[in-house]
C-alpha cells in the first residue's frame, strides 16, 4: 500500500473514531436528571450550599440509551485500536545500502529469503515481510509445515543459512527476526 493511502485509510479511522466517541458522549450526557429522580438523601445536602445535581437516571432512561451508548463507545475504541495496530504495523519499502545512492526495494529481500526456505523438506508455504524502521528492520517469515516436516531443520537453515547472508547483504543496518511456525496435519483417510 502506498504512502497515501496509507494516510487516508489513517486519517479516515481517526475521524470515524473522533465522531463516534463524540456521538457516545452526546447520546450520554442528553438527558439531565429533574429533581423527582435524586434520591431522597441527596435533598439533605442541598440545604447546606450549592451541590452540583447528581447525574443519576440510569434507571429511569429507556435501554436503548445505554445500549446505543455502549455501542458508540465500543465502536469508537475499536477505531482506536485498528488505528493503534495499523501505527505499530510498519513496514518498511525501501532501505538505503551502504554503496552511496543504492537502495533496496524490501520486497526483493523478502522474495529471496521466501525462494530459499520453500524448498526445504515439510514446507508448504512462506510469506516474509521487513517491518520496523529502517534503521532497525525485523524481519517477520510465517512457515506453514505439513506433518512430515522437522521444525528443528527449518530452523536451522533459516539462522545458519538465509539470516547470515540477509544481514551481510544488510550491512549497515542491523537486522532482527521473528520466525512464526505452523504446522498443518494431513487429513486422515478412515478406512471403510
Amino acid at each position: 500500500m502506498d504512502r497515501t493511502r496509507n494516510l487516508v485509510n489513517r486519517l479516515i479511522l481517526l475521524t470515524g473514531g473522533a465522531v463516534l466517541l463524540a456521538a457516545g458522549t452526546a447520546v450520554l450526557t442528553h438527558h439531565a436528571p429533574g429533581a423527582s429522580e435524586l434520591p431522597r438523601w441527596w435533598a439533605a445536602f442541598g440545604d447546606r450550599g450549592h451541590w452540583i445535581a447528581a447525574r443519576t437516571g440510569w434507571g429511569s432512561r429507556s435501554g436503548w440509551d445505554p445500549a446505543a451508548a455502549g455501542a458508540v463507545l465500543l465502536l469508537a475504541s475499536s477505531s482506536a485500536a485498528v488505528l493503534l495496530l495499523q501505527l505499530r504495523r510498519r513496514i518498511v519499502r525501501r532501505l538505503p545500502l551502504s554503496a552511496p545512492g543504492t537502495t533496496l526495494e524490501t520486497g526483493a529481500l523478502t522474495t529471496a529469503v521466501t525462494a530459499r526456505l520453500r524448498p526445504l523438506p515439510g514446507v508448504v508455504a512462506v510469506r516474509g515481510s521487513l517491518r520496523g524502521t529502517p534503521a532497525h528492520p525485523c524481519l517477520g517469515t510465517r512457515l506453514v509445515l505439513d506433518d512430515t516436516a522437522s521444525p528443528r531443520q527449518v530452523l536451522t537453515a533459516l539462522t545458519t543459512d538465509v539470516m547470515p547472508e540477509a544481514r551481510r547483504f544488510l550491512t549497515p543496518h542491523p537486522l532482527t527476526a521473528e520466525a512464526r511456525i505452523t504446522v498443518r496435519a494431513r487429513p486422515r483417510r478412515r478406512a471403510v
